[in-house]
């Protein structure tokens, strides 16, 4: 999707005070102005999904948003 909020999801993941990196993410509209989202993390150290959902929920055009959390090692082996 080519939607300003792909663009700021990135952006809260990136400056977020845990580091992730986006897996995967997707995103679709759900009404006028609003979108639902799926966004997958590799993650180093420990977070909850509910610190990101918190994170993200500066942008209000995002109604709802799941937010799946993997190991950094899971993911990016060493």
């Amino acid at each position: 999707m080519d939607a300003p909020v792909v663009a700021e999801i990135h952006e809260v993941i990136a400056t977020s005070p845990v580091k992730a990196d986006i897996t995967d993410l997707h995103v679709w509209r759900v009404g006028k102005g609003k979108y639902a989202g799926i966004v997958s993390l590799a993650v180093q150290g420990q977070a909850t999904p509910d610190e990101f959902r918190r994170q993200l929920s500066v942008h209000e055009e995002l109604a709802h948003i799941t937010v799946e959390l993997n190991p950094y090692k899971t993911v990016f082996p060493t």
